[in-house]
């Protein structure tokens, strides 16, 4: 079972879509992350396979006629223990192949999570809400009571409507918002 980084809910669904990664996706909160998967694919069929490449010596390592990957490529298998079992030559095309399927599907995910977690963030949601007819509606209210005239220097036209504090965002009365001209709503927010 999967705990949600972000809020530490155990009420997350997962995903095995991807080959190589499993996604999971926080109900409470909205947060969406991958793992790399412990083995080489979603469906590995691994055989022993021998190489020549770095050496004279043969080494020995497992390899994926599945997807081409091979896990143990840092650590060859012990010659002794699984000469008997060599099922072919090791197929460096195919494991470059998954090499790079593996940083794609990753750097496609990766694309997807920053995406997906900045839609889930309040930064967007409260973009979206500032553009939102309910907004529109409730800033041209505070502008009329306070008849478009700034409220902090009392004497520019005021153009911004401003929250004094945001415990109530998305659901503010209209005592939490204050009309002000640009150069108050400027150092309003360069002052804090």
């Amino acid at each position: 079972m999967s705990v949600c980084p972000n809020c530490k809910s155990s009420n997350v669904i997962s995903s095995n879509f991807h080959v190589f990664h499993d996604t999971y996706e926080c109900r409470e909160c909205g947060n969406w992350w991958y793992t790399r998967i412990e083995e080489c694919c979603r469906n590995p069929w691994k055989i022993v396979t021998q190489c020549h490449k770095f050496s004279s010596n043969t080494r020995l390592y497992i390899q994926c006629t599945n997807c081409g990957g091979c896990l143990n490529r840092n650590k060859p298998l012990s010659f002794k223990k699984y000469s008997e079992d060599i099922e072919g030559p090791f197929m460096d095309n195919y494991f470059d192949e998954w090499k790079l399927k593996v940083r794609d599907e990753q750097d496609q995910l990766f694309v997807s999570k920053t995406n997906l977690n900045f839609i889930n963030s309040h930064y967007y949601k409260y973009h979206v809400y500032l553009s939102s007819e309910e907004w529109r509606n409730k800033r041209q209210k505070v502008l009329d009571r306070d008849k478009f005239l700034c409220q902090n220097c009392k004497t520019a036209e005021a153009s911004d409507v401003h929250h004094k504090h945001y415990n109530n965002v998305f659901n503010e009365d209209l005592e939490d918002l204050t009309s002000l001209c640009r150069a108050c709503h400027e150092k309003e927010h360069t002052s804090h």
